[in-house]
């Protein structure tokens, strides 16, 4: 779901403080993941059970939002963990008191795990499950005989089983419908739509913005749920399934009639088509939809507006008066079967990087595993857990999590010292250890329901302090196990770090190319595509891959300079984005009879790299076709610069 936080504008502590904003089901969400993390720990406790800490961590990363996408997350981990457990019980036998032979197992698994998770849909999952795995063989590696063994690995088995268990239960009871999400997501976006329209400020253009970027991709994927869940008619779904297309539409058309001063509206016309757009979030709100909005303007009103304010104002009658129609069936089903996919992504066996992403993550696990061996130091094992969790598919991304993971490393520790030296000595009971676990996992638990910029420094916090407050089956005092952990998270950062940026390096550039080719082929098929319905998917996908790019465009600076393109090839590719997302609203709007295929043709030649045409035709004389024109010809004259410098300047190729 959107978050109020967009660009970061107001520098790093704006932006920051808008992160940490509340944002509707935030407090619900953070509350549940709390409350879950709990109860784990009073099971835990009650049995005795050994690694709490780990097995309360884990549930950071069994739910979502809604209940049926946490459901089906708790059960693919509790069949995946079981038959991961049922390969050790195989493998036993064959390591026990045999090291060489559990560093070549631990590869292997790791290597294969984390290959089959990143190729496919476990994506999220996959440093988890590699984590589990090879900490269960370093288990079994420490146990003397084959009973202790047994029990090791039905204990590692029970780690992951129990939050997976109380997350299925709590997710049934208390975690809010699919539809639900949805139907408070849309009103929520009307809402900004009318905010917009009537009093621009910069707080509800950032949200606009940070809105278009994530498109109607999420909403779709709760509305897949839900038709699992099988409580909403079939009709009411299609019908929201419309109306996630409408609102980006809608969102696209308002920021261009706030950005676009030949396309805006005067204040009158802006509050009724506003209150337009509040009454109908009202219906969204309740749980209700409707199918449209019925927008009028007096005569008098319409006459004094201009040539383009007509245009939008038409523009946005008609997304809003079909806003939640339902397509007719043959539309919807090609759609649905379009979103089905295999379990794996398709360029699974194709594309390396995923096998190179297993290997470098295996190898600056091992490494750490045969460090703290050596050293005879299993106080540091944090080290090789924290591989797991640190590692991803590109130096940007690996490095920008990296920093959140060290500053809520650092934030969690303090916290869990600070409860080791003025809170533990005084618990007298189980209940008085849970409510400091709750009142101190509830912040962490706040920060991971935020956006991704701040996502992963919540998880960090809650391991950190879970590592140093819950060590073996229950709370404890000594402060050098506490030190040992925070050392050994800090030492797997590093070595993730060193592997990542000298091991085939993976810069975001190669990405971005390919994010805006695709957004201009989305943009391509916009214009060609009649009916509403395409049209609407067209740009609702051009608006979450010009999100893509624009996230990419942001991480990029977290690479080293050997590894990033040049800094003029990086403001080239943001200032052609910037003017791809300025010409998304007038593609949309309308484009004169018989020039789509002119206007096709030109991003076609952009998608390709070519130049601009010297004999490029006029693209009509519709209220937008000059905007449309001017869009473009930015567009193909930034593209024809870059290439010029480009060309004497091996800095701009994309590692």
């Amino acid at each position: 779901m959107a978050t109020v936080a967009a660009e970061d504008s107001g520098g790093t502590g704006a932006g920051l403080f808008r992160d940490l904003v509340p944002i509707p089901g935030r407090l619900e969400f953070a509350l549940r993941l709390t409350a879950i993390c709990t109860l784990t720990a009073l099971i835990n406790e009650i049995y005795a059970l050994p690694e709490v800490a780990l097995s309360v961590y884990v549930a950071f990363f069994l739910n979502k939002a809604d209940r049926v996408g946490s459901l089906i997350q708790n059960v693919a981990v509790a069949v995946l963990i079981s038959l991961l457990v049922g390969i050790l019980f195989v493998l036993a036998n064959a390591v026990l008191d045999q090291p060489f032979r559990l560093v070549v197992c631990m590869a292997a698994i790791s290597l294969l795990v984390l290959f089959v998770a990143t190729a496919s849909k476990l994506d999220i999952l996959a440093g988890v499950l590699a984590l589990i795995v090879a900490y269960g063989l370093d288990v079994l590696g420490q146990a003397p005989f084959g009973e202790l063994a047994t029990r090791a690995l039905l204990y590692a088995w029970l780690c992951v089983l129990l939050p997976c268990a109380v997350s299925a239960v709590v997710n049934i009871l208390v975690a809010p419908a699919p539809r639900g999400l949805v139907q408070r997501e849309l009103a929520r976006r009307m809402r900004l739509a009318a905010g917009v329209l009537a009093e621009p400020g910069d707080a509800a253009r950032r949200a606009l913005t940070e809105t278009l970027r994530e498109g109607d991709a999420e909403l779709l994927k709760l509305l897949k749920f839900a038709a699992l869940e099988r409580t909403s008619p079939g009709g009411d779904l299609a019908a929201l399934r419309c109306a996630a297309g409408s609102s980006v539409a809608l969102l696209t058309l308002v920021q261009m009639a706030d950005r676009e001063p030949s396309a805006g509206l005067p204040a009158p016309v802006a509050a009724r088509i506003g209150c337009a757009l509040n009454t109908a979030a009202k219906v969204f709100a309740r749980g209700d939809f409707p199918a449209g909005v019925e927008v009028r303007l007096p005569p008098e009103m319409r006459n004094e507006l201009s040539a383009g304010s007509i245009a939008m104002v038409d523009g946005l009658a008609g997304v809003m008066a079909t806003f939640a129609a339902s397509p007719p069936a043959p539309e919807r089903d090609p759609e649905l079967a379009k979103q089905k996919g295999g379990f794996f992504k398709p360029d699974a066996f194709s594309n390396p990087a995923y096998l190179r992403g297993a290997i470098k993550t295996t190898a600056a696990a091992m490494f750490c595993y045969v460090f703290y061996q050596l050293l005879d130091w299993p106080g540091i094992h944090t080290c090789m857990i924290t591989c797991y969790i640190v590692a991803l598919g590109t130096t940007a991304d690996t490095i920008q999590k990296m920093q959140l993971r060290i500053a809520g490393c650092i934030i969690g520790a303090a916290a869990g010292i600070a409860a080791m030296v003025f809170l533990v000595p005084d618990l007298t009971s189980i209940a008085a250890l849970l409510v400091v676990l709750f009142a101190c996992l509830l912040p962490a638990a706040w920060v991971a329901a935020g956006s991704e910029r701040i996502a992963y420094a919540g998880y960090q916090i809650a391991f950190a302090f879970l590592l140093c407050v819950l060590q073996g089956s229950g709370p404890s005092f000594d402060m050098t196990v506490a030190r040992d952990r925070v050392i050994g998270i800090l030492i797997g950062n590093l070595v993730v770090f060193a592997v990542t940026v000298t091991i085939w390096p993976v810069s975001v550039g190669a990405r971005i190319d390919a994010g805006m080719h695709r957004v201009l082929g989305l943009l391509r098929s916009l214009v060609l595509a009649t009916g509403a319905e395409p049209r609407r998917r067209a740009l609702a996908e051009a608006q979450r891959a010009l999100g893509s790019v624009a996230n990419d465009l942001e991480l990029i600076g977290c690479e080293p300079s050997h590894i990033r393109p040049a800094d003029a090839w990086i403001r080239s590719r943001g200032a052609i984005a910037e003017q791809v997302s300025l010409l998304c609203g007038p593609l949309f709007a309308g484009v004169a009879a018989g020039t789509a295929g002119v206007i096709a043709r030109r991003l076609e030649d952009l998608a390709g790299g070519a130049g601009p045409a010297e004999d490029a035709k006029p693209i009509g004389s519709s209220p937008f076709a000059a905007i449309i024109d001017a869009r473009l010809h930015r567009i193909e004259a930034e593209c024809q610069a870059e290439r010029a410098e480009a060309s004497g300047d091996p800095q701009y190729a994309v590692p």
